[in-house]
């Protein structure tokens, strides 16, 4: 029997002296759920006849959950389904589960709302976040999973559910969502010197079939990542025509009919070209060469001009250093770089 007033205490003050014990009762008689140290007769629990607050003989005896039945109509009783959320997506992609909110009560009408809205994860939305049930009713909320921008691991949120169900004013749902990419490379993974096919996989560039000994390299299990078709490979890993991948500037990939195409560009620093007057400068983020940048030009705008002598005297009085500015090679800028540049312009 399940009891929320457990170990009642109570104190008792006899000529002015304190006495405090647990409540015990006779055998047959339970404690009032009160708390005001009253026994009743246990069998008037799930009798048929509601023993709450209100009861005629004082015994509130709703704590028991056997109790419950009898006094129903007494309070809403808020159920959940499913008491946990699981999701398995690709990235890139969304589903939605359906997570069923129902008033089991035969009376009173619920009221839940979503306590942490504000909190739950950006991936995660809901259809709802509060509604209002009668009796017997309940309400299917859809939970919408985003794998868009995410990478490939498992992420965890909670939905807290709040009510005016006094047993089960909050109740807590975990959700977890792994996003994986059906379409990794298998291309550098040797799955053993066996005849056996495994199935068809990405390589990088188009699908194909993999042979092998087993699925399961090095404690990893890439069966998931292995397709029963060309086609649904094709599907969901070709690429459409136009499409760029340059997470790698100096290796960018382009979409050719329906194929990735490896584009490998060649720097004119890597293959010794010489910067004549200047130095290479290192690229930018995103951008895969060094540039030639010829000495005086402080501004990296290809030309040596008046801008360069007012940025250059700038830098010599903040003390600063640049050495595509130091002409002299003395590890220092002063005068005679400024006198260089200008030079530099007049030639």
């Amino acid at each position: 029997m399940k009891q929320f007033y457990k170990g009642i205490y109570f104190t008792i003050i006899i000529l002015g002296i304190s006495i405090a014990w647990g409540q015990d009762c006779d055998e047959g008689y339970v404690p009032d759920c009160s708390g005001d140290g009253d026994c009743c007769p246990e069998n008037w629990i799930g009798d048929g006849y509601c023993d709450d607050e209100n009861q005629t003989w004082g015994c509130d005896l709703i704590c028991y959950e056997e109790e419950w039945p009898d006094c129903g109509g007494s309070f809403p009783q808020l159920l959940v389904h499913p008491e946990q959320i699981f999701q398995e997506l690709e990235q890139g992609d969304s589903s939605t589960v359906i997570l069923t909110i129902v008033n089991n009560g035969i009376e009173m009408p619920l009221e839940w709302f979503i306590s942490n809205q504000n909190d739950i994860s950006d991936w995660l939305s809901l259809s709802a976040y509060s509604g209002f049930l009668e009796p017997g009713t309940l309400e299917e909320v859809y939970v919408t999973f985003n794998s868009l921008d995410l990478d490939e691991g498992e992420y965890n949120t909670d939905i807290f559910i709040s009510s005016n169900d006094p047993f089960n004013e909050e109740i807590i749902i975990p959700v977890t969502m792994v996003v994986f990419n059906s379409c990794l490379d298998l291309s550098s993974i040797d799955f053993g010197d066996c005849d056996m096919v495994l199935g068809i996989g990405w390589d990088g560039y188009q699908c194909e079939y993999f042979s092998g000994c087993d699925w399961i390299i090095d404690d990893i299990d890439y069966s998931d990542y292995f397709f029963n078709s060309v086609q649904e490979c094709e599907n969901s890993c070709q690429c459409e025509d136009g499409d760029i991948i340059d997470d790698n500037p100096c290796n960018p990939m382009e979409c050719f009919d329906g194929e990735w195409h490896e584009t490998i560009i060649e720097c004119a620093e890597d293959w010794g070209a010489p910067c004549e007057g200047g130095l290479y400068i290192p690229p930018n983020e995103g951008e895969c060469c060094s540039e030639c940048i010829l000495f005086g030009d402080i501004n990296y705008d290809s030309n040596i001009n008046i801008l360069d002598v007012v940025e250059t005297v700038e830098l010599v009085l903040d003390g600063g250093y640049n050495e595509i500015v130091d002409i002299n090679y003395d590890g220092t800028i002063n005068i005679l770089d400024i006198i260089e540049i200008i030079q530099i312009i007049l030639d």
